[in-house]
Protein backbone atom coordinates (compact mmCIF):
# COMPACT_ATOMS: atom_id res chain seq x y z
CA UNK A 1 0.00 0.00 0.00
CA UNK A 2 2.84 2.29 0.95
CA UNK A 3 4.57 1.64 -2.61
CA UNK A 4 0.99 2.67 -4.69
CA UNK A 5 1.23 5.72 -2.09
CA UNK A 6 4.58 6.91 -3.48
CA UNK A 7 4.25 5.70 -6.80
CA UNK A 8 1.09 8.26 -6.74
CA UNK A 9 2.99 11.13 -5.16
CA UNK A 10 6.25 11.01 -7.23
CA UNK A 11 3.51 10.66 -10.77
CA UNK A 12 2.02 13.86 -9.17
CA UNK A 13 5.89 15.35 -9.26
CA UNK A 14 6.53 14.50 -12.32
CA UNK A 15 3.27 15.91 -13.95
CA UNK A 16 3.25 19.30 -12.25
CA UNK A 17 6.61 19.81 -13.66
CA UNK A 18 5.57 19.07 -16.84
CA UNK A 19 3.06 21.67 -16.63
CA UNK A 20 5.37 23.91 -15.11
CA UNK A 21 7.70 23.53 -17.89
CA UNK A 22 5.10 23.70 -20.75
CA UNK A 23 3.60 26.78 -18.83
CA UNK A 24 7.49 28.58 -19.33
CA UNK A 25 7.96 27.40 -22.90
CA UNK A 26 4.20 29.54 -23.17
CA UNK A 27 5.49 32.43 -21.80
CA UNK A 28 9.09 32.43 -23.76
CA UNK A 29 6.86 31.97 -27.18
CA UNK A 30 4.54 35.19 -25.97
CA UNK A 31 7.31 37.07 -24.57
CA UNK A 32 8.88 37.31 -28.35
CA UNK A 33 5.77 39.37 -29.35
CA UNK A 34 5.93 41.53 -26.29
CA UNK A 35 7.34 45.14 -27.32
CA UNK A 36 7.49 48.55 -29.36
CA UNK A 37 6.96 47.76 -33.69
CA UNK A 38 7.34 50.04 -36.17
CA UNK A 39 5.74 49.45 -39.78
CA UNK A 40 7.94 48.89 -42.68
CA UNK A 41 8.86 51.52 -44.88
CA UNK A 42 6.27 52.51 -47.86
CA UNK A 43 6.72 54.40 -50.80
CA UNK A 44 4.15 57.03 -49.56
CA UNK A 45 4.04 59.20 -45.83
CA UNK A 46 3.21 56.50 -43.34
CA UNK A 47 4.30 55.60 -40.47
CA UNK A 48 2.33 53.40 -37.55
CA UNK A 49 3.64 51.76 -34.71
CA UNK A 50 2.11 48.46 -32.52
CA UNK A 51 2.82 48.58 -28.82
CA UNK A 52 2.40 44.91 -27.59
CA UNK A 53 1.91 44.69 -23.52
CA UNK A 54 2.90 42.19 -21.45
CA UNK A 55 -0.30 42.23 -19.87
CA UNK A 56 -2.27 40.12 -23.66
CA UNK A 57 -2.98 43.86 -24.44
CA UNK A 58 -2.06 46.40 -27.42
CA UNK A 59 -2.28 49.77 -29.27
CA UNK A 60 -1.63 50.47 -32.38
CA UNK A 61 -1.95 54.12 -34.25
CA UNK A 62 -0.76 55.36 -37.76
CA UNK A 63 -0.09 58.90 -39.10
CA UNK A 64 -0.05 59.68 -42.64
CA UNK A 65 -0.43 62.87 -44.55
CA UNK A 66 -3.51 64.16 -43.34
CA UNK A 67 -4.82 61.07 -41.61
CA UNK A 68 -4.87 59.52 -38.19
CA UNK A 69 -6.10 56.52 -36.53
CA UNK A 70 -5.96 54.38 -33.39
CA UNK A 71 -6.99 50.82 -32.01
CA UNK A 72 -6.26 48.76 -28.77
CA UNK A 73 -7.24 45.42 -27.91
CA UNK A 74 -6.37 42.28 -26.70
CA UNK A 75 -3.91 39.61 -28.26
CA UNK A 76 -3.61 35.78 -27.82
CA UNK A 77 -1.01 33.31 -29.46
CA UNK A 78 -1.90 29.98 -31.21
CA UNK A 79 -0.05 27.79 -32.72
CA UNK A 80 2.97 30.71 -32.99
CA UNK A 81 0.93 32.95 -34.43
CA UNK A 82 0.01 36.31 -32.81
CA UNK A 83 -3.65 37.56 -33.47
CA UNK A 84 -4.97 40.85 -32.40
CA UNK A 85 -8.56 41.88 -31.57
CA UNK A 86 -10.08 45.17 -30.94
CA UNK A 87 -12.32 46.12 -28.53
CA UNK A 88 -15.06 47.67 -29.41
CA UNK A 89 -15.51 51.59 -28.87
CA UNK A 90 -18.79 53.28 -27.88
CA UNK A 91 -17.43 56.64 -29.61
CA UNK A 92 -18.22 57.89 -32.69
CA UNK A 93 -15.68 57.86 -35.00
CA UNK A 94 -14.84 56.73 -38.64
CA UNK A 95 -14.07 53.03 -39.08
CA UNK A 96 -11.03 51.53 -41.53
CA UNK A 97 -9.94 48.22 -40.92
CA UNK A 98 -6.19 46.69 -40.70
CA UNK A 99 -6.56 44.32 -43.68
CA UNK A 100 -7.50 47.06 -46.22
CA UNK A 101 -4.61 48.49 -48.13
CA UNK A 102 -6.18 50.10 -50.66
CA UNK A 103 -9.56 52.41 -51.33
CA UNK A 104 -10.90 51.92 -54.74
CA UNK A 105 -12.13 55.60 -55.08
CA UNK A 106 -15.33 55.57 -56.94
CA UNK A 107 -15.65 57.96 -60.45
CA UNK A 108 -18.61 59.76 -58.44
CA UNK A 109 -17.67 61.43 -55.42
CA UNK A 110 -21.22 61.49 -54.04
CA UNK A 111 -21.16 57.68 -53.88
CA UNK A 112 -18.27 57.46 -51.64
CA UNK A 113 -19.78 56.18 -47.80
CA UNK A 114 -17.39 55.93 -44.84
CA UNK A 115 -17.98 53.33 -42.09
CA UNK A 116 -18.16 54.75 -38.54
CA UNK A 117 -18.44 52.94 -35.20
CA UNK A 118 -21.71 53.46 -34.48
CA UNK A 119 -24.10 53.35 -37.32
CA UNK A 120 -25.67 56.61 -38.35
CA UNK A 121 -23.58 58.94 -36.28
CA UNK A 122 -21.59 61.80 -36.73
CA UNK A 123 -17.92 61.82 -36.14
CA UNK A 124 -17.16 64.94 -34.41
CA UNK A 125 -12.87 64.59 -35.81
CA UNK A 126 -11.17 63.43 -38.86
CA UNK A 127 -9.56 60.48 -36.78
CA UNK A 128 -10.02 56.96 -37.60
CA UNK A 129 -10.68 53.95 -35.27
CA UNK A 130 -8.68 50.66 -36.72
CA UNK A 131 -10.47 47.88 -36.52
CA UNK A 132 -8.24 44.29 -36.03
CA UNK A 133 -10.61 41.53 -36.56
CA UNK A 134 -8.21 38.31 -35.62
CA UNK A 135 -5.36 39.48 -37.56
CA UNK A 136 -2.85 37.25 -37.80
CA UNK A 137 1.21 37.92 -37.62
CA UNK A 138 4.04 35.44 -37.55
CA UNK A 139 7.23 36.37 -36.22
CA UNK A 140 10.36 36.37 -38.22
CA UNK A 141 13.80 37.05 -37.63
CA UNK A 142 13.09 40.53 -36.05
CA UNK A 143 9.95 41.43 -38.19
CA UNK A 144 5.96 40.70 -37.33
CA UNK A 145 4.77 39.81 -40.65
CA UNK A 146 1.07 40.32 -41.48
CA UNK A 147 -0.48 37.19 -42.53
CA UNK A 148 -3.50 38.60 -45.02
CA UNK A 149 -6.34 36.17 -45.40
CA UNK A 150 -7.96 37.78 -48.10
CA UNK A 151 -6.06 38.88 -51.65
CA UNK A 152 -5.10 41.91 -51.48
CA UNK A 153 -5.38 44.76 -54.14
CA UNK A 154 -2.04 46.35 -53.36
CA UNK A 155 0.25 43.51 -52.87
CA UNK A 156 3.36 45.75 -52.78
CA UNK A 157 2.20 47.55 -49.01
CA UNK A 158 2.99 45.31 -46.87
CA UNK A 159 1.64 45.52 -43.56
CA UNK A 160 4.41 43.83 -41.51
CA UNK A 161 6.43 45.95 -38.44
CA UNK A 162 10.29 45.44 -37.06
CA UNK A 163 11.11 45.29 -33.75
CA UNK A 164 11.91 48.50 -32.07
CA UNK A 165 13.39 48.15 -28.32
CA UNK A 166 10.96 50.35 -25.55
CA UNK A 167 9.41 49.60 -22.42
CA UNK A 168 5.96 48.05 -22.80
CA UNK A 169 4.79 47.51 -19.60
CA UNK A 170 0.62 48.04 -19.18
CA UNK A 171 1.66 51.92 -18.29
CA UNK A 172 3.81 52.34 -21.23
CA UNK A 173 0.91 53.31 -23.82
CA UNK A 174 0.71 56.71 -21.84
CA UNK A 175 4.05 57.51 -22.06
CA UNK A 176 4.30 56.46 -25.34
CA UNK A 177 1.81 58.88 -26.56
CA UNK A 178 3.07 61.53 -24.39
CA UNK A 179 6.38 61.23 -26.03
CA UNK A 180 5.60 60.60 -29.56
CA UNK A 181 2.80 63.13 -30.05
CA UNK A 182 3.15 63.77 -33.45
CA UNK A 183 5.14 61.77 -36.28
CA UNK A 184 8.28 62.68 -37.89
Amino acid sequence: MIYILIGFGLASCNFETTNNNQTSEKKEESNKYIGLWESVKRPFPYKSHLTINSDSTFWFEYGACTSYGFSNGAWIVRNDTLVLTSDQIDSCMYLSYFSADCVEIPSDSNTIVIETTIMNCEPQGTDYYINFDNEEFYFEADTLRHLANKPKRCPELRNDFYSVKKDTTANAREKYVRDNAKYE
